[in-house]
């Protein structure tokens, strides 16, 4: 297939700056053209790494990012995106922060006391959840709505997890999913030193590789070699007959199937194919002028928002009736439904104002 071939794509007229080079050099030496060009001939290899050397550096300078700039350019996308969506974002960000109050007081209570593993696996996951939760409201807040979904993506699958570990309720089932994360430990283990030499990698300590080694093989004893086999084998258990557990088992123990379509949508972000960059085509072309724009525009921003709080409120529901007080579970739940009712009150706002 024949293809364009386009100059100047970093630098411009290099033949006539490679000329000029050539010329000046000259000029400095003292030398005739004819000699001079005849001993640039003969050193023509010595002459290119000077010029290329030459060239490289002054292109440094000249795309070296004028950063406090860039920075001032960062923060007013953001108060922009702020500015309209105000109403939205807040609702979002105040979810994420009622969220954190939560965790904060448990928190308070635990510092000092004993906890059981499968407890501060379940809180080390509700953590991370937030932590991803603040990242994809980041990300919305500079415009990145598509980065918010692949976020939103790694987001779901946590969620999911701790969703089924609280309904279940069981220790058992919490530690076979903490036990399993020697599977990856391994397989990063070995990856790492397949490439020890090639890649100039820091040599393991044999005390790190035997301590994974030896965790492996307790683990594969206790649990049995396919439970390291499957990404969900720790819940293999959950679905006797069937070969291998699947994110869609667990969604269909969580009743979570109803997430599965915004789930194959972020994929599509999150992995190699076409389909949702077809959003950026205008007839037969490419709209190459706006792929790398950030978007201000609320209808791009609304599914990541209230997918990251409806999976969110979901897993609370079930979070919150492990650790609320008898009492308190009920207002609870009620607090943070209430402003998910209004982040999802501010997107009919937003589409009536626009129509």
């Amino acid at each position: 297939m024949k293809r364009n071939s386009f100059s100047g794509l970093l630098i411009e007229n290099i033949q006539e700056l490679y000329s000029n080079f050539i010329t000046e050099a000259q000029l400095d030496s003292g030398l005739g053209k004819d000699v001079y060009l005849s001993y640039v001939n003969e050193n023509s290899d010595e002459f290119n790494e000077v010029f290329e050397k030459y060239i490289i550096e002054e292109s440094n300078r000249k795309f070296t990012i004028q950063y406090d700039k860039f920075f001032n350019l960062c923060l007013d996308n953001q108060r922009t995106n702020s500015a309209l969506n105000n109403s939205s974002l807040s609702h979002f960000f105040s979810y994420i922060n009622t969220c954190h109050v939560v965790l904060k007081n448990v928190e308070k209570v635990i510092t000092g006391n004993k906890v059981s593993t499968s407890d501060v696996v379940l809180l080390t996951l509700y953590g991370f959840m937030l932590r991803q939760a603040d990242q994809i409201g980041h990300m919305l807040l500079s415009g990145y709505n598509d980065g918010a979904l692949v976020l939103w993506r790694s987001f779901y699958e946590y969620a999911l997890t701790l969703k089924l570990l609280c309904d279940k309720d069981e220790e058992d089932l919490t530690m076979r999913f903490y036990h399993h994360r020697i599977r990856n430990l391994k397989k990063q283990m070995e990856s790492y030193q397949e490439r020890l030499e090639p890649l100039g990698f820091r040599v393991l300590e044999d005390e790190k590789k035997n301590d994974i080694d030896d965790f492996f093989d307790t683990i594969a004893s206790q649990h049995g070699k396919k439970f390291l086999d499957n990404e969900y084998g720790w819940a293999d258990h959950l679905f006797p007959g069937k070969k291998r557990a699947t994110a869609r088992d667990l969604e269909d123990l969580v009743d979570f199937g109803r997430y599965r379509a915004f789930y194959i949508k972020a994929s599509g972000y999150a992995h190699t194919g076409f389909a949702n960059i077809q959003e950026y085509q205008r007839d037969d072309n490419f709209a190459l002028d706006i792929i790398t724009f950030q978007t201000t525009d609320i209808r791009k921003l609304i599914d990541p928002m209230q997918l990251t709080i409806a999976v969110f409120h979901d897993v609370n529901i079930s979070f919150l009736e492990l650790l609320s007080d008898e009492v308190e579970l009920d207002i609870n739940i009620k607090v943070l439904k209430k402003i998910s009712d209004n982040l999802m009150d501010s997107f009919d706002l937003k589409s009536t104002s626009n129509s």
